[in-house]
């Protein structure tokens, strides 16, 4: 056992069989072991999500964070390798301060896909690639922590299969900050490396660990900072003393990991400052759990999603785990006894060691009477539990001396940490004898901690425990979900769900058939509902692609919001990196909230005084998505070219009518060089000539495909038969039109039709004899989830491949009487 011990405490977490010899080890083996395990939990990754892997390029849960968060990715790429010192000032909501510190910053993510970026992934493939890489590195990581304590292999493996897909994950795939949770369970594997062998390289990946969580998801590093805390303070007051050099060491990991962070951060805090970016009550009760919360299932969940009743379900408060960790965590609890060290003996009290009994044990059944100072700790408990109840009881309580105010209080939260602290100085040293003669290590006891710590955090403004730190911490008020907290209460349950598999083959003799049972009962357990991936268009417009060779800008784009058009924007603004005065993130500057409310209040002439003012020397108008705007945005953009405050430069080929470029002419007083040639287009018509064309609402030419789906519509729910119905036209002709459904996995080529009324509208394209097309699916195939995607390929006759944008709808099977 002894030599167990030494080898648990000396040996590299990379090593999964740690009681073996290094020499039977070689270090290319025990790293081609650790590859083997992640690229097992990437096939997983790939098969709980498909069909993401074939769809990389195009797939995103849907057209909104997923696009912000792609952008991130791309700009994060991007301005590492050309301008690293002034990263932060990304080129969106221009000219606000430091943009990129409106929501994460995701560098830790940014240069794990570097690789990919240098040979040319697009934004959206990167994205998916971080998101498979987030969940098989998540799972790597609660293997990882779940061996450190167990030093069980298929054990820990089923519990890295938990913590990577439990059903919260699926949640928030639009959220790759929080399907990449690697690091959360690794800190706390580092933290207990550390504290078994205090060497220079445990103090460095435990370092190493505060930077990746800080780089990749700042409410991450907020809640393990806290998490930490207790945990130190746990370690402190029932761990064994640890030498002053010991702590030294702790503390100056922790400062270098802070200083790389800093520069890092120190654009969070100027922001913050500047926009006074706090999220009051009313923004954060919302994202505050409750307890039922923690029985409530998510719908993404196959196996529990229908349990819930759907009205008591929350948008981000699906925190149910899974019964199958519920159930091994509870038999976890069957363990025996607790496993003794050489040398040492179970005395009355804990154990006792070669050298005496445990600090601070009596050896004997006299007990000293209680202290002064030890009467003065009991009172101070019960006067702050009386407080924090009366906190927590009524909104507000003053205590007052004629107008002289002595006390207020509105909440629980003091009185209760003030109580935990006083409780744990009066009873140090009963709590320090009742661990350590627990039947469980102080290992397995600071994973229960992180189970509770993550409940507790989780309900937000409902406990004290969060309320304390909101209130008390600037940087914990900018979080609007609290409930988000519950990934560290997954991380300790991983811990126990692996200790209770062990549990349970200690008891068997038929190891390996009960343990390949509880590893799929595990995945059964966690096993996602069918992900409908949107097919995102990823194509650059022809206008982004101009914009990326004149290098012109600032630019706002029209309509400035509606229907997620910013998150087009986004996309669209990776392939030029201009500042634009749109975007999308977690706060927004003043200014940009002046503009879309102006533009909400159909305010346009102040819109455009705001845009002006701003320095910004283009606008791009997206004619066909101005919608009911389109009247006011016309008479706008007349009174304006009439006046010489805009000037006309060119209009670009995309979706039917196109997208327009206007110049600020004060701000770009140079703007003629960039206005187009008077060349007539292929229906022979001048730039001015189409401009005109778009202000009446007539058709302009497009030397671009052009398609429209009909039938079915956005969100529609079909029953029974589906029909795909549309138009497309090229000036070169249509070759084919096929409908992709469910993300291209069922393809069917449709029946070209006769379509008059489109032939009438668009005379120019001569050469598309059959515009319409049409397809009909007499019923849903079994394999095709009822929440699926419809999206239509076309080839012309030049050989161009054009797509349209993704339908998403329902399609139900009839009801069996209704068939009869």
């Amino acid at each position: 056992m002894d030599a167990e011990r030494r080898d648990g405490a000396g040996s590299s977490i990379l090593n999964p069989q740690s009681s073996i010899p290094s020499v039977y080890c070689p270090r290319m083996r025990r790293v081609a072991g650790e590859l083997a395990v992640i690229l097992i939990y990437l096939v997983l990754a790939v098969l709980f999500t498909w069909p993401l892997a074939p769809n990389l390029s195009t797939a995103v849960s849907d057209l909104g964070d997923p696009l912000l968060n792609a952008w991130i990715l791309d700009w994060v790429c991007y301005g590492l390798l050309h301008q690293p010192f002034n990263l932060y000032d990304a080129p969106m909501y221009y000219p606000g301060k430091l943009p990129l510190a409106y929501s994460e910053n995701l560098v830790a993510l940014g240069l794990l896909v570097m690789p990919f970026y240098l040979a040319g992934v697009t934004p959206v493939a990167l994205h998916g690639i971080a998101t498979l890489l987030g969940f098989a590195l998540s799972g790597y990581g609660a293997f990882v922590l779940a061996r450190v304590i167990t030093r069980h292999f298929v054990a820990s493996f089923a519990a890295g299969i938990f913590f990577a897909f439990v059903p919260f994950k699926f949640d928030h795939l639009p959220h790759v900050q929080i399907i990449f949770s690697a690091w959360v369970p690794l800190l706390l594997a580092a933290l207990l490396i550390y504290w078994r062998k205090p060497t220079l390289r445990h103090a460095i990946f435990f370092g190493a660990m505060w930077v990746l969580n800080g780089l990749t998801n700042v409410y991450f590093l907020l809640f393990l900072a806290a998490t930490s805390i207790v945990t130190f303070a746990f370690f402190a007051l029932v761990g064994e003393r640890r030498p002053l050099r010991f702590w030294i060491g702790l503390g100056t990991t922790l400062v270098c990991a802070m200083l790389v962070l800093l520069p890092f951060f120190i654009p969070y805090r100027i922001v913050a400052k500047e926009y006074k970016m706090k999220r009051w009550a009313g923004e954060v009760q919302p994202g505050s759990a409750t307890w039922n919360d923690w029985l409530v299932a998510s719908p993404a969940s196959r196996i529990w999603g229908d349990v819930a009743d759907a009205a008591k379900r929350n948008p981000e408060r699906h925190l149910f785990p899974g019964m199958a960790i519920v159930i091994l965590t509870l038999a976890a609890f069957a363990k025996r006894k607790r496993e003794i060290a050489a040398g040492e003996t179970l005395g009355p009290m804990g154990p006792i060691g070669p050298m005496g009994p445990m600090e601070g044990q009596l050896t004997t059944d006299h007990r000293p009477r209680t202290t002064r100072a030890e009467r003065a700790l009991e009172l101070l408990i019960v006067l702050a539990l009386v407080l924090a109840y009366i906190g927590a009881a009524t909104d507000r309580v003053e205590w007052k001396i004629g107008d002289t105010r002595l006390m207020s209080m509105n909440t629980s939260d003091i009185p209760m940490v003030l109580a935990i602290v006083a409780a744990a100085i009066r009873y140090r040293e009963a709590i320090r004898r009742f661990v350590r003669r627990s039947r469980f290590t102080l290992e397995e006891q600071a994973a229960a901690l992180w189970i509770v710590v993550g409940v507790l955090g989780s309900l937000g403004l409902n406990s004290f425990f969060y309320t304390f730190f909101y209130m008390r911490f600037g940087p914990f008020s900018a979080m609007r979900v609290p409930a988000r907290w519950a990934i560290v209460a997954y991380a300790g349950l991983a811990v126990w769900g692996a200790l209770g598999i062990r549990e349970l083959l200690q008891r068997t003799n038929r190891k390996m058939l009960v343990a390949s049972v509880l590893t799929v009962v595990v995945a059964i357990d966690v096993l996602p509902q069918p992900v409908r991936w949107e097919q995102a268009l990823v194509e650059p417009a022809p206008v982004y692609r101009w914009l990326n060779k004149t290098r012109v800008g600032p630019v706002v784009e029209l309509p400035i919001w509606g229907e997620g058009i910013e998150f087009l924007y986004l996309l669209g603004a990776t392939a030029h990196h201009v500042p634009i005065v749109n975007g999308s993130s977690g706060f927004e500057p003043p200014i940009q909230s002046s503009i879309r409310n102006a533009e909400h209040d159909v305010r346009y002439d102040e819109m455009l005084r705001l845009i002006e003012g701003t320095g910004t020397r283009l606008m791009i108008v997206h004619a066909d998505w101005l919608g009911e705007r389109r009247a006011p945005v016309v008479d706008l953009l007349r009174a304006n070219l009439a006046s010489g405050r805009l000037a006309f430069l060119r209009r670009f080929d995309h979706d039917y009518s196109g997208d327009y470029v206007f110049a600020f002419t004060r701000n770009f007083p140079d703007w003629q060089r960039l206005r187009a040639e008077e060349v007539p287009d292929g229906s022979g018509h001048l730039p001015a000539q189409n401009l005109e064309r778009f202000f009446e609402g007539k058709a302009t030419f497009s030397n671009e495909t052009l398609a429209r789906v009909e039938e079915p519509r956005p969100y529609d729910v079909v029953t029974g038969p589906l029909r795909v119905k549309g138009w497309a036209l090229s000036p070169h002709g249509i070759r084919r039109v096929t409908v992709r459904f469910h993300a291209g996995r069922h393809k069917v080529d449709a029946e070209l039709q006769e379509r008059g009324d489109v032939k009438q509208l668009y005379t120019w394209y001569y050469y598309t004899e059959k515009p319409g097309f049409e397809v009909t699916l007499p019923e849903r195939p079994a394999w095709m989830p009822e929440r699926t995607d419809v999206q239509v390929e076309i080839e012309d006759r030049a050989g161009r491949v054009t797509r349209t944008r993704d339908v998403l709808i329902e399609w139900r099977s009839p009801p069996r009487n209704a068939a009869r």
